[in-house]
């Protein structure tokens, strides 16, 4: 948290505020990703900010999907860098279909080598 005000004892004193009851972030977990949202910030333009997400292994999330779409999927999670030559992935259906799944567990199964937003 960063405070800027007029003077060191107005800043701590809204500093102490807004920690009051923060807790730290819990430990990583395995089944955690890190994902990365971006916003455009009035003041420094595009910023890229991280987040620790959860995402089901492939072998948990397979059964929501249809057999045609599981197999894709699975072709897909099994990627390696040296496989692809692209940079982008584009998910598009309806809502509800679990693009957002798909996403969370591909990240999860490619986070060694991929950055994904």
């Amino acid at each position: 948290v960063t405070v800027t005000a007029t003077g060191e004892e107005l800043a701590e004193r809204v500093l102490g505020q807004a920690v009051e009851g923060a807790q730290d972030e819990p430990e990583p977990q395995p089944d955690n990703v890190t994902m990365g949202f971006w916003y455009v910030s009035p003041r420094r333009g595009p910023y890229r900010t991280t987040r620790r997400i959860s995402a089901g292994s492939w072998d948990e999330v397979r059964p929501n999907y249809t057999a045609p779409v599981a197999d894709a999927m699975g072709r897909l999670m099994k990627v390696t860098p040296d496989d692809i030559a692209g940079r982008l992935l584009l998910l598009h259906g309806p809502p509800g279909t679990g693009k957002t799944s798909a996403l969370r567990t591909l990240a999860r199964s490619w986070r060694d080598w991929c950055q994904v937003d």
